[in-house]
């Protein structure tokens, strides 16, 4: 587990500019998804090579004031010219477990945890050991296969759809600046 980026609000910027990198946040992290909009961007040189976004890693919101975003988590698929924030941290995913992983983090179960968890704490925080603790049970491989292989062709669906709405709303931006500029 590898926590987030450090930053001071002088050293960030709200609009993509050279030397910068943009982070994501609890914010970012929606239904299990990375949200690319309202982005904070951040100094590179803030930035170690191993806070970058990696392939196949979860991006988990570890502390937050409000509980309903500690936990929030996204897997990121590629290797992206991203960070997150210092009250997130990356958990890099194994492929063979990526489905298991992803639907526990994301579901009832262990938002059950961290409730019970939270209770009676004055902050909201995740320790590097809450994580690392986590005990999931695999009946047998070739249910673990059979799970990861239906959950591998339902990302893919998701991501294709993910892509086309970002297509989408580019064009949507487009027409909107367009039609402001009376063309």
């Amino acid at each position: 587990i590898t926590r987030g980026v450090s930053y001071i609000p002088e050293e960030t910027t709200d609009t993509p500019t050279d030397g910068y990198l943009p982070i994501f946040r609890a914010n970012n992290i929606v239904d299990g998804n990375l949200v690319y909009d309202g982005l904070t961007y951040v100094l590179k040189k803030n930035i170690s090579s191993d806070q970058l976004v990696t392939n196949r890693s979860m991006i988990i919101a570890m502390s937050s004031g409000s509980q309903a975003h500690v936990g929030k988590a996204a897997m990121a698929y590629g290797d992206l010219p991203y960070s997150y924030g210092a009250f997130c941290a990356k958990i890099p995913i194994e492929q063979a477990y990526e489905g298991l992983i992803s639907t526990y983090l994301k579901g009832y179960w262990f938002r059950s945890h961290l409730e019970q968890m939270l209770l009676g704490t004055t902050i909201n925080n995740i320790k590097r050991e809450d994580i690392e603790g986590i005990e999931l049970s695999v009946l047998n491989s070739s249910v673990l296969k059979e799970f990861e292989e239906a959950y591998q062709s339902f990302s893919s669906y998701k991501a294709s759809i993910v892509r086309e709405l970002d297509v989408l709303c580019e064009l949507q931006k487009k027409i909107v600046l367009s039609l402001s500029k009376g063309a």
